[in-house]
């Protein structure tokens, strides 16, 4: 089996993978069996005709959860082995009184109790989602801070997510609008187990999630605050994240990732929005779900 030798040129390995025992008898080998995109830069033809998202049921069907833990009132849970929607807010964005509402909304949901068909598990996920729908409709209407206007600045954000595109994780959708972003990633398998090998003498172990976002977060606050003139936090200290538990859900995260510039009316069409995974798939001419390849 031939082994992957460079894998920012194999942002397509992935597509390959049709049986879970297939996925597992390539992480022992070491590689994964991959095809290249043509000289064009893009996909097989039928791979482009289909228009379905790439990732076969077993792969989600596989995930184990790493735990679900709490910090400063987040939930952040972590699931191998499936893609992650992360939403993340500017600074200051959210005025005094809002962030108010967002903490009266929390202990609203905080004092309901819990329903008999969930678990306490799929209890605090569903709380956690029902707060983000709020935050989100907060930024989508008039933010305090919009450093997102200025074209230079969400460039570097949007360039921060293609930056390890290929290699960390196989970037799905994202969106950068005046106040925060959105974006969809799966962590790649071989990189994650690269990680856990490295921090296997650390006392902090950090997930794969946690390192991917917090790289993206530290990376672009350094560069943007500097185009700026600022210094000082550029982001909100904490992420909003879930993850995507199938295919159907995942579609409809890409779905809700790249309409949000439509429905704050910023553009009327998902691909008009220049600082989108929508826009860059309509000038690639890749499907709805598949992963944008490297830059």
């Amino acid at each position: 089996m031939a082994s992957c030798q460079n894998r920012r040129e194999c942002s397509q390995c992935w597509l390959e993978i049709q049986k879970l025992e297939r996925y597992k008898e390539d992480r022992q080998a070491g590689c994964l069996s991959h095809i290249k995109q043509d000289k064009t830069g893009r996909m097989p033809h039928q791979a482009r005709q289909t228009g379905r998202m790439p990732i076969p049921q077993e792969y989600f069907q596989r995930g184990k959860s790493m735990g679900l833990f709490r910090r400063r009132k987040l939930p952040h849970i972590d699931v191998e082995g499936k893609p992650y929607f992360i939403t993340a807010c500017l600074d200051g964005s959210i005025s005094a009184v809002g962030l108010e509402r967002i903490r009266n909304r929390r202990d609203e949901l905080d004092a309901r109790e819990k329903p008999a068909d969930l678990s306490e598990e799929e209890w605090e996920l569903t709380k956690h989602k029902l707060v983000f729908k709020f935050v989100d409709s907060l930024l989508d209407g008039e933010p305090e801070v919009r450093h997102f206007d200025n074209e230079k600045v969400a460039k570097v954000v949007v360039d921060g997510f293609f930056h390890f595109a290929g290699e960390r994780y196989q970037l799905l959708a994202f969106v950068v609008m005046p106040s925060h972003h959105h974006w969809l990633f799966l962590p790649d398998p071989e990189w994650c187990e690269q990680l856990a090998i490295r921090q296997q003498k650390s006392l902090r172990k950090r997930t794969p999630r946690e390192v991917i976002s917090h790289s993206i977060q530290s990376y672009t606050a350094t560069q943007c605050n500097g185009l700026l003139g600022l210094a000082g936090p550029f982001w909100q200290t904490e992420t909003f994240d879930h993850y995507a538990r199938d295919e159907a859900e995942a579609m409809k995260i890409i779905d809700y990732i790249e309409n949000n510039p439509v429905v704050s009316g910023l553009v009327e069409t998902p691909e008009a929005y220049r600082f989108s995974s929508a826009c860059y798939r309509k000038q690639q001419g890749i499907p709805r779900g598949y992963p944008l390849p490297v830059r």
